[in-house]
């Protein structure tokens, strides 16, 4: 201030999320398959998921389960930012 007082006070911020949403594809990452794929993805703090089959957006199925032939591709997004990717194909 302009008395010239001076005080410094030390902060520890711990609660800051680092963790990346889980995606997990039911034949695995980056496999490919003729039978239906089921994909569960998971975030305490999920913000979205997306999902492209052959570079098109799709609305996600409620069951979470995806049968149409073609290459998959997975994002989720949490709150804090992190993103995580997977991908699958069905022939």
């Amino acid at each position: 201030d302009k008395a010239g007082n001076k005080a410094t006070k030390t902060v520890k911020i711990g609660n800051i999320d680092k963790t990346k949403p889980s995606i997990k594809v039911s034949i695995g990452n980056g496999k490919s398959t003729k039978c239906k794929v089921t994909v569960t993805v998971s975030d305490a703090n999920l913000k979205a998921k997306f999902i492209k089959l052959n570079g098109k957006y799709l609305v996600w199925p409620k069951n979470n389960t995806f049968t149409s032939k073609g290459s998959y591709i997975i994002r989720a997004t949490d709150k804090a930012g992190n993103t995580s990717a997977a991908s699958f194909s069905i022939k």
